[in-house]
């Protein structure tokens, strides 16, 4: 495009483009744009302006926006699947993480279970073997001190049975005594009467 073919609109880009200002009418900016070339030393009116018509440019923005539209519902539904399948793979992860858990939790307490029960094996041999030491020694005490009473009782029986004997042997000897002492009395009073009485009646 020629620059005898631009339009106010164009010459506006073209000067924008230069960072040049855009105000003014079409006089104003072909006389600006000019200027522009010159000071840089090019010939403007052989210089081609790439400017698509504005009926193209409108086709491609339009045929721009069908494209982004497709692209974004492709997009759409790409997500959609992505959500699809996340939600799937995140059912399928929760489940396994559940199956996996409940494994766990099946195979510690198992496990839990086991140390418990052996635990308390050991825990009730060992108060077990306790009970009976103990049980041994109070049988033991019991048994020394049931002795010593035994033994204690014995002696007391022993010695009142020794102060019966002794009482009986007194007695005994006593008895003993007098009846001597009877005797000797009858004996005694038998010849008291036989030499009392006359010899010739």
């Amino acid at each position: 495009m020629k620059f005898e073919e631009l339009k106010v609109e164009q010459l506006k880009r073209g000067l924008s483009k230069l960072e040049l200002p855009t105000a003014g009418n079409k006089a104003e900016l072909q006389k600006r744009l000019i200027d522009e070339f010159k000071r840089r030393d090019i010939d403007i009116g052989t210089y081609e302006f790439e400017y698509k018509d504005e009926t193209e440019i409108c086709t491609r923005l339009t045929t721009s926006n069908m494209d982004l539209n497709t692209m974004f519902a492709g997009m759409l539904e790409k997500f959609a699947d992505v959500q699809e399948t996340s939600k799937a793979n995140n059912e399928k992860l929760l489940t396994k993480f559940k199956v996996e858990v409940q494994e766990t939790s099946k195979a510690k307490f198992a496990k839990f279970k086991t140390e418990v029960q052996k635990t308390s094996k050991i825990n009730n041999e060992k108060l077990l073997a306790e009970f009976k030491a103990e049980v041994q020694e109070t049988s033991k005490a019991n048994f020394a001190k049931f002795k010593t009473e035994i033994q204690e009782m014995f002696k007391i029986i022993n010695n009142r049975v020794d102060g019966i004997d002794r009482k009986v042997a007194d007695l005994e000897t006593n008895i003993d005594k007098k009846v001597a002492d009877l005797k000797t009395n009858i004996y005694k009073k038998e010849w008291y009467e036989l030499f009392q009485k006359p010899l010739v009646e």
